[in-house]
């Protein structure tokens, strides 16, 4: 009852930030990356950014913007105490701003994983496609174009050589993206494990991978470095310590779409920089 009693404390897109000369105990900001809906966000981290709250002995509040160019803009104003921020957009604003990973999300079950997202192309139960060729001419939806799963599926047709014969079409999330293929309105979806989990579980639609990209590391969780190393480190163990296995944790981890997290380092994502490097030569 405390958690959604507190739920209006935290006001998802905001125009204030956090600030480095305010008191050590005044409350901390945590930023999420507009991957979903605003409701949505609220829902899956509401509850996390109450629980770090309790870890730390300071509220924690939760603030979002409305699209990626924007939460990099806070990102790299240093607005955020702490960030889950998505791969492309650590190596691109969050590195150079000064915050350290801390975890990263595992959806699968296999203990050797070690948290990789793959972009993944999900089409219609009763869609004919059978490769990624077969989408040549068609067009695909894609969540915001910056997300992680739209550049990956942009660096996979371009090896493919079928990035001039589709038509990506970029939109705000990826349950938009879903509801395109859902409706007819696209013959493809570009999205990851857990937001496909997520829309499978609320519609029952079955929808099918067509394709899987390679992996890189998945989205993570950040602080900046001026949080002191005590707290940073309880953040750490705290999330290190939720498994799927328990009904507690699974609040916290994407509701049951994530089964742990993994400790994350800076270099765990040049794998990424390389990515990123050959999508955009020119570094804007």
């Amino acid at each position: 009852m405390w958690i959604k009693s507190c739920l209006l404390c935290y006001l998802l897109i905001s125009h204030t930030g956090a600030s480095a000369n305010e008191p050590a105990q005044r409350p901390l900001v945590m930023g999420v990356f507009p991957y979903l809906p605003t409701s949505k966000l609220e829902l899956f981290y509401a509850p996390v950014a109450a629980r770090f709250s309790e870890i730390l002995g300071v509220k924690v509040n939760l603030r979002s913007r409305p699209d990626f160019e924007r939460f990099r803009e806070r990102v790299g104003q240093q607005n955020y105490d702490l960030i889950f921020i998505q791969p492309f957009d650590y190596v691109r604003t969050a590195a150079d701003s000064g915050y350290l990973p801390l975890a990263r999300w595992v959806t699968s079950e296999n203990s050797q994983d070690t948290g990789e997202l793959r972009a993944i192309f999900v089409v219609g139960p009763d869609s004919s496609a059978q490769t990624l060729s077969d989408l040549s001419g068609k067009r695909v939806a894609t969540p915001d174009r910056d997300a992680a799963v739209s550049l990956l599926g942009s660096y996979a047709l371009s090896k493919f050589q079928l990035d001039d014969d589709v038509e990506m079409r970029p939109l705000n999330n990826h349950l938009t993206c879903l509801k395109q293929v859902q409706l007819k309105k696209a013959a493809a979806c570009v999205t990851a494990w857990p937001p496909l989990k997520f829309f499978r579980k609320q519609t029952g639609i079955n929808f099918r991978v067509l394709y899987e990209t390679s992996h890189i590391p998945s989205s993570l969780y950040a602080v900046h470095k001026s949080m002191p190393a005590e707290q940073q480190e309880r953040l750490r163990a705290e999330m290190l310590s939720w498994n799927a296995d328990n009904a507690e944790d699974r609040i916290y981890l994407h509701k049951g779409g994530w089964s742990r997290m993994y400790p994350a380092s800076d270099s765990d994502y040049d794998s990424v920089r390389e990515i990123w490097s050959i999508l955009n030569p020119q570094n804007q």
